[in-house]
């Protein structure tokens, strides 16, 4: 009888839970387009290695189709060593058939 009863809640709490893909994670995922923007930014500064972003964008949206629509800001050095703060806005897209992210319209201000 105690197997019986055993068994009968084993097979209750053996709900499968959804498996969601990398991709599908990778693609709504706002933390890893902030990551990714911060790169596509760095390589348009004038001193890549000093620059230093916030813990999270000014601004996020999730456009959805795996596009992310991101407001934010970094402080690095100029041309002449000074420290400036320096806001950008960029469109993070994920690829998923080729596991990349691609940045669109870049605008550093």
């Amino acid at each position: 009888m105690i197997m019986l009863v055993i068994g009968a809640m084993k097979s209750c709490s053996d709900d499968p839970k959804p498996t969601v893909s990398r991709a599908d994670r990778m693609c709504t995922d706002e933390g890893y387009a902030w990551v990714m923007s911060n790169n596509f930014v760095k390589r348009a500064l004038k001193a890549p290695s000093t620059a230093k972003f916030p813990y999270k964008p000014d601004a996020y949206s999730y456009l959805g189709d795996c596009r992310h629509s991101i407001v934010g800001s970094v402080d690095s050095q100029n041309s002449f060593g000074a420290m400036i703060r320096t806001t950008f806005s960029v469109t993070m897209v994920y690829q998923k058939h080729d596991n990349k992210w691609r940045a669109e319209n870049l605008v550093i201000h």
